[in-house]
């Protein structure tokens, strides 16, 4: 809906794609949907499964139906009358894929960012105008927003082993995303931080002279540790750290 904190109007029609539509990509689009954004694109190969009833926010009765749709039928059931047009893609974004406007990246590996999400953001810079990607770790999570067209936010999000780290070597068994622990308060977290990312960044385009952090990361156990980076003027503030840790979510 419109506000003065996220006015659609600053959005100049520029169409939302949010890739992966999970434990954090759900209630992520949710958050756009909500706000009325003008196009909402949906992403995600994958249906629902048993376990996602535990770190997703979905029924029994969307077991075995692709989670795209499973999400627009659930907006749909919130606000039949919304002017939001939901555009579901029952598959994955490529390099290859056609996009343009803001793009989420809410995936589940490391390979996925990299290797297929960031290419296609990157090949069409001119077209996108803003990246967010997110992450979620049963203690912690990341939240990153950045302009593809500036080469000093990429070369921070491409090259400094904090943010770009291989994916977890046991695969499944030690990722948050793929677990049945109910934990999906986390990824709600880390979906409020990108919606702010995105909301910051809209505020700052209409010259805003609040400082921007494009990188925020928690950890929460054993102890609470918040690091900000804000990439244009190069500074890192520890907003809270008890100790040496860094959050390790993927």
């Amino acid at each position: 809906m419109e506000s003065s904190v996220f006015p659609l109007s600053f959005l100049d029609d520029r169409p939302i794609h949010v890739g992966g539509l999970g434990s954090l990509g759900k209630p992520l689009a949710e958050s756009m949907f909500r706000k009325e954004v003008p196009e909402l694109h949906l992403w995600d190969p994958d249906v629902i499964e048993s376990r996602n009833r535990f770190n997703q926010r979905v029924y029994d009765r969307d077991i075995g139906t692709p989670k795209v749709i499973v999400c627009a039928q659930h907006f749909r059931e919130i606000y039949p009358e919304s002017k939001t047009k939901v555009i579901v893609h029952h598959e994955r974004i490529t390099p290859a894929t056609e996009l343009s406007g803001i793009v989420f990246s809410a995936v589940d590996w490391m390979r996925i960012r990299y290797e297929e999400i960031l290419p296609c953001v990157l090949r069409q810079k001119d077209q996108i105008s803003f990246y967010v990607d997110g992450r979620v770790g049963i203690d912690g999570g990341k939240a990153y927003g950045l302009d593809p067209s500036n080469s000093n936010h990429v070369y921070h999000y491409v090259n400094d082993p904090l943010h770009n780290h291989p994916d977890p070597v046991d695969g499944e068994l030690n990722a948050a995303c793929k677990s049945d622990f109910a934990m999906p308060e986390n990824a709600d977290m880390v979906a409020a931080e990108m919606a702010w990312r995105l909301t910051m960044w809209l505020h700052l385009e209409q010259g805003s002279l609040e400082p921007y952090d494009n990188f925020v990361g928690w950890q929460f156990m054993p102890r609470r540790a918040v690091i900000t980076e804000q990439w244009d003027s190069g500074t890192v503030r520890a907003l809270q750290a008890l100790d040496d840790g860094v959050p390790e979510s993927a």
